[in-house]
């Protein structure tokens, strides 16, 4: 739960320093392998035994 409280109030900040310092680390070509694949590569079917299989 804080990790996503924390990325929702990274992704709206109000325009000014801390915005464009997120920008700028977002426009790298190496922001999705560095800040965004623990997001994308989440696979709640491996982690939550339960859970149903992914697109199935």
């Amino acid at each position: 739960m804080d990790a996503s409280v924390t990325v929702g109030e990274m992704l709206h900040l109000p325009d000014g320093a801390r915005a464009r310092e997120r920008n700028t680390r977002l426009a790298s070509p190496d922001a999705f392998d560095r800040d965004l694949d623990s997001i994308h590569s989440f696979r709640a079917d491996e982690q939550v035994p339960e859970a149903p299989a992914v697109g199935g």
